[in-house]
């Protein structure tokens, strides 16, 4: 896949590909990130992920000869597989009124009824491209047309942590309480991010994200367990 290099400043690479939400760019980007980690001598601070950018920022400035020796690295790494293994992470999603204000009103815009959303929402497996936003907060790709809808208007001051939403052409889960303009749709008792263990985030990039509808009922047990350190989140 063509891709397109531009350095934003003397520290600082920025490598582009064709503009889409993409399984097979994330895979090509997964593998230049792990194969200039592993081969490039020069020290990098940083390494940022995008839907189709890349940035690397470097501890110090780079020139000409350091440039080039960085896109041959990537000419014989974007042909690699991921260096991790794989997982698919089953999330608990409450769909009901009282834990998801937008609801209703998301149902009628899209002239659909709530079974039908519960359906095409739970049907899909969603590719974990990157973090960002809010921490914990994964950018998933892989959400049905039939869902799409644009963020609102005028976002909300306050959307709960858990909190199941869809913008645009995305959908995502709020890892905690943050003002935001998506459309709340559902609710998961899963904690998303936790600073005091490492990694304080679990689903890895290239991971699938698959979410199971469940009761008011069975989203209460689920917090009471975590509470109680009792439940296990499971990967397939």
């Amino acid at each position: 896949m063509n891709i397109s290099w531009k350095l934003i400043q003397p520290n600082l690479v920025e490598i582009s590909w064709p503009k889409s939400i993409s399984e097979e760019i994330l895979h090509e980007q997964i593998s230049l990130r792990n194969a200039l980690i592993e081969q490039n001598q020069l020290i990098i601070y940083e390494i940022r992920m995008g839907y189709h950018v890349l940035s690397i920022l470097f501890a110090k400035d780079i020139n000409s000869l350091e440039l080039d020796s960085i896109i041959k690295i990537a000419e014989k790494s974007t042909s690699r597989l991921p260096y991790q293994s794989i997982k698919k992470w089953i999330v608990p999603v409450c769909y009901d009124p009282n834990l998801a204000k937008d609801l209703n009103e998301f149902c009628r815009n899209k002239k659909i009824e709530l079974k039908q959303l519960i359906q095409i929402h739970t049907s899909k497996e969603y590719l974990v491209h990157f973090y960002g936003f809010l921490p914990g907060f994964m950018y998933l790709g892989g959400l049905d047309e039939r869902l799409y809808l644009p963020r609102k208007h005028k976002p909300d001051a306050a959307i709960p942590a858990g909190a199941v939403g869809i913008g645009g052409e995305q959908t995502g889960i709020y890892p905690m309480q943050s003002p935001g303009g998506w459309h709340i749709i559902g609710r998961s008792p899963l904690k998303f991010f936790n600073i005091k263990t490492n990694p304080p985030v679990v689903p890895a990039q290239g991971d699938f994200i698959s979410f199971e509808s469940v009761s008011i009922s069975s989203y209460e047990k689920i917090a009471k367990d975590i509470l109680l350190g009792k439940y296990i989140w499971e990967n397939e």
